[in-house]
C-alpha cells in the first residue's frame, strides 16, 4: 500500500462539488449508522507553548478508507500576517 498525501488544491482539482457534497452526505450516512470510526483527537503542546500539533484520525469500515487530519495552529503567525492554522 502506498501513501497519498493531498492538499487543499489537490482535492479541489479531483473533486468537483457536487461530487464532494454526494460524498460527504455518504459520510454522514456512515457515521449515524456507526460504521466510522473516529477516535478523539489529540493535541501535542510545542515545548515552548508557541504551537500547537492537532491529530484527528478517522477511518471506515471499509479498509481502504482510513485517513488522518493534521493541523498545527502557531499562535505568533497572526501578528506576522499569516494564518494561524
Amino acid at each position: 500500500m502506498s501513501l497519498l498525501v493531498l492538499e487543499g488544491k489537490d482535492v479541489r482539482e479531483l473533486l468537483g462539488f457536487p461530487h464532494c457534497n454526494d460524498r460527504m452526505a455518504e459520510a454522514f450516512r456512515e457515521l449515524s449508522r456507526g460504521t466510522v470510526t473516529r477516535p478523539l483527537r489529540s493535541v501535542l503542546s510545542i515545548p515552548d507553548r508557541s504551537a500547537l500539533l492537532g491529530k484527528m484520525p478517522g477511518g471506515s469500515k471499509h479498509p481502504e478508507i482510513r485517513g488522518v487530519k493534521l493541523i498545527t495552529m502557531v499562535r505568533e503567525n497572526r501578528e506576522r500576517g499569516r494564518p494561524s492554522h
